[in-house]
């Protein structure tokens, strides 16, 4: 699935479509990205953790924000853990140094936007 909302409003179900691509990925892989869209400078994708799961510390280039959408995750950034329960999101800035692990089979939605 990849859709791109570019010119006209693309709604779809988040939820619905985090669950098929968890059940796609299954315990096939520890951590695995889905494409959503790629808007005039916004890259929105799923990051599926599996459960106790981990994503090694890392930047990115662009702000960002982080979404659960199904499970529980949590974000450590800047010296400080933040709890991530599905439906909560969390906004920090280019270039902070983050990683994220998962207590539950978890799949989040990422949105980064270029630094141009």
């Amino acid at each position: 699935m990849e859709t791109e909302l570019t010119g006209t409003l693309s709604p779809f179900d988040l939820t619905q479509a985090a669950r098929e691509f968890a059940s796609e990925v299954g315990a096939t892989a520890e951590r695995k990205k889905k494409p959503i869209s790629s808007p005039g400078g916004l890259r929105t994708f799923f990051l599926y953790v599996r459960a106790a799961g981990y994503v090694p510390p890392h930047q990115v280039s662009g702000p960002i924000t982080v979404q659960t959408i199904l499970g529980a995750a949590r974000l450590s950034a800047e010296g400080k853990d933040h709890e991530l329960p599905a439906g909560s999101v969390v906004f920090f800035p280019a270039g902070v140094l983050h990683d994220v692990s998962a207590s539950d089979e978890s799949v989040l939605l990422i949105t980064q936007a270029s630094q141009d």
